[in-house]
């Protein structure tokens, strides 16, 4: 949700065809991505938004702030880590 991220995530499901995670803090992940895209003027396609999901967590405390579950899958499914 930073500067570069949102524009990051916008070239992203231009030029590639991946399912992209993206790290969120806040209580509802999904409402604030596409707020603050919103915000800056950067509009989805019905097929970019369903390959965007969004997750509640922070890089700046242990597991990214998620539970131990959520924090095994990510680590197992996510092929790329871009921060």
């Amino acid at each position: 949700t930073g500067f570069l991220g949102r524009f990051l995530l916008k070239e992203l499901l231009i030029h590639t065809s991946l399912d992209i995670v993206c790290l969120v803090r806040g209580k509802d992940p999904s409402a604030r991505l596409f707020q603050i895209l919103e915000g800056s003027q950067i509009s989805l396609t019905e097929n970019e938004i369903s390959r965007v999901r969004a997750v509640s967590g922070d890089v700046g405390v242990s597991m990214l702030g998620m539970s131990q579950s959520d924090y095994e899958y990510y680590s197992s499914h996510v092929d790329l880590v871009l921060h």
